[in-house]
């Protein structure tokens, strides 16, 4: 996949497989959080000029609770 997409368009794609409906999906990225030691890692990584890199093959809206937890670690 090359392109972002929405929830509606995922379900679109699979029309003809079970899919999880977009309100299920929306209360799983409410669940969104990152294991205890993760930000202090991601800190120590960057104080040590680690570069990380996230890539993903998730739905768009996936991103918003990606960066509202890691955003001060990120450059876009």
């Amino acid at each position: 996949m090359i392109q972002p997409i929405d929830f509606a368009d995922y379900d679109a794609g699979w029309a003809a497989v079970p899919k999880r409906r977009a309100d299920d999906a929306q209360r799983e990225l409410e669940t969104i959080a990152p294991y205890s030691d993760t930000l202090g890692t991601l800190r120590r990584f960057g104080e040590e000029g680690v570069m990380i890199a996230v890539a993903s093959n998730l739905a768009l809206p996936y991103t918003t609770p990606l960066r509202a937890l890691f955003g001060i670690l990120m450059a876009v």
